[in-house]
């Protein structure tokens, strides 16, 4: 019952809100399964993720995507996973075995939510009801106390065991029953398609989350997860194929995104809303903050160590981050007892039913305090200033973010520091001119080495040395020196780039007269005219050399 009514919610929503294929992001440069556009996950995170995902689609065909995205556009999460797995062609064509976990985080005052989109070929092994529970019982605990890499591994776990056959729907139902959420959501999308149907009949708007029309129904905002019916992802033009494993990554995403993600709190609002069986009370997180490191090109090579002086919130000295005065505790809160959240009955034709909210009281914290501290007002968190030792590790690029977790903001009441974000600039090279782990140097030789040949010493980043050139080498060639480039990052590919030498021929402006003759000589000799094909390949080589 609860897969038709979605199934029909799927049908009037999408006519209502579709969504553009202009609104969803191309995936990443070179592909690749973990898509992190916001920067929620730590380098080492997205690299673990990356590897179990690569080998359990090497190994069984099927591929989980796991994508998160700053916004939504206004468009419904399961819509929007379901025609991003669409335009990305995840799993493969003919068969529809993509699974999509899509992430909004939370930013400002809007909930994060989170979703997962299955193609049909799927759809028998993770049915709707199965991922809403992965979603409830693996995601959002883990979302909540602010591990976000560890709710997506764990719901990768299960669903990677799903499509393996090591258990079945139904016996992970029987793991995770004794929660009325199905009759919740099938009581949410009943009242949702009632809405949609009277909206359209009082020609008003679908706008998620408020009501309009003569309908006078309230539209419940999901985020939560969904699969089947949504869609096959194999219209996308074919799968990702193959993906590379952890080689070969485009290097601007081997470090998070910077930007204030996730607002002041800590806490997940996203999938069907609510703190579920397992809330906790929540903790405040601090500020993330972003300094700027200037390297030199032989900075970023070798690695250095920069340090900062950062002006931001650290705990009180005086109440040691409680924000309670001296001699003085924080209390229990009255209203939820300390558990952060209230429960409120509901009655209706489904019967009762149970939901949990952050207690207004206390703010979800669990506790509060009357005796406030003078110094800092009762937040637990001053303005101060730290000196941090930032470890830029070799090969980075211009552009990239070394993120520090917890060198940020304090949180208030002894919360959750936010994290360092520092930004890579890397200065012009005299010398070089970089692309990704390849360095070209431009060598302008003179006309008599050129045609005679001989030993010519350049630079490197480790120092000089001296390449051999070739009598009558002509303009456009290039020589590569071998593991001489920038090294890749550790853990995003192996060994050093190489140092390509572009080499032109320097032709004198002005000649003096015994200059002059010596030149009409060498026009007279037929040595020096080249033929056609010599001229073709001249072209081609100069060509070449601009189109680098």
């Amino acid at each position: 019952m609860i897969k038709k009514l979605l199934i029909l919610f799927t049908v009037i929503a999408g006519t209502l809100l579709s969504v553009h294929a202009q609104d969803i992001p191309e995936p990443m440069t070179p592909k690749r399964i973990v898509n992190d556009f916001t920067g929620l996950f730590s380098t080492q995170e997205r690299a673990a993720l990356e590897k179990k995902l690569v080998n359990f689609n090497n190994n069984s065909s099927t591929q989980i995507a796991v994508v998160t995205v700053p916004s939504l556009n206004g468009h419904d999460i399961n819509d929007y996973a379901a025609r991003l797995g669409e335009k990305w062609g995840i799993g493969q064509k003919g068969k529809d075995n993509g699974i999509v976990i899509l992430i909004k985080p939370k930013s400002g005052r809007e909930k994060g939510e989170v979703a997962i989109s299955v193609g049909y070929g799927l759809e028998g092994v993770v049915p709707d009801v199965t991922a809403s529970r992965i979603i409830r019982n693996e995601i959002i605990p883990a979302f909540q106390a602010d591990n976000y890499y560890k709710g997506i591994d764990k719901a990768t776990d299960v669903l990677i065991d799903l499509s393996k056959g090591e258990y079945t729907a139904d016996e992970y139902k029987k793991k995770n029953e004794g929660s009325p959420f199905d009759i919740v959501i099938g009581f949410i999308v009943f009242v949702i398609i009632l809405s949609l149907i009277f909206r359209k009949r009082g020609g008003g708007g679908y706008s998620p989350g408020h009501t309009s029309g003569r309908g006078g129904f309230f539209i419940f905002p999901m985020g939560g997860g969904s699969s089947g019916g949504f869609g096959g992802f194999s219209s996308g033009g074919g799968s990702f194929g193959g993906f590379g494993g952890g080689a070969g990554m485009d290097m601007n995403d081997i470090f998070s995104m910077f930007g204030d993600i996730f607002g002041g709190h800590g806490g997940f609002g996203g999938g069907f809303g609510g703190f579920g069986g397992n809330a906790q009370p929540q903790q405040y997180q601090g500020r993330d903050l972003r300094v700027q490191a200037k390297l030199t090109l032989e900075e970023a090579y070798a690695g250095c160590t920069k340090k900062f002086k950062i002006r931001k919130d650290v705990p009180c000295s005086s109440c040691h981050g409680t924000g309670c005065e001296s001699g003085s505790q924080p209390e229990t809160c009255p209203t939820c007892h300390g558990t952060g959240y209230t429960v409120r009955t509901v009655r209706s034709m489904f019967g009762t039913m149970q939901t949990q909210a952050a207690c207004p009281t206390c703010g979800g914290e669990g506790h509060i305090i009357k005796n406030k501290c003078k110094a800092c007002g009762g937040d637990g968190i001053v303005t101060g200033e730290e000196v941090v030792e930032i470890n830029i590790p070799a090969g980075v690029d211009d552009g990239m973010v070394v993120t520090v977790p917890g060198k940020g903001g304090a949180g208030k009441h002894n919360g959750v520091n936010g994290d360092l974000q520092v930004i890579v600039r890397v200065e012009k090279s005299e010398n070089f001119e970089r692309k990704d782990k390849d360095l070209y140097y431009n060598l302008v030789l003179d006309f008599s080495t050129a045609v005679l040949g001989g030993e010519v010493e350049i630079p490197t980043l480790e120092g000089k040395t001296t390449i051999k050139i070739e009598p009558g080498t002509q303009p456009g060639k290039q020589v590569r020196l071998r593991g001489k480039g920038m090294p890749a990052i550790q853990g995003y590919g192996y060994g050093k780039g190489d140092i390509i030498v572009n080499i032109t021929v320097y032709i004198p402006k002005t000649l003096n007269k015994e200059e002059k003759e010596l030149v009409k000589k060498f026009k007279e000799c037929e040595n020096f005219q080249a033929d056609k094909a010599t001229k073709k390949s001249l072209f081609d080589s100069i060509k070449n050399l601009f189109n680098k």
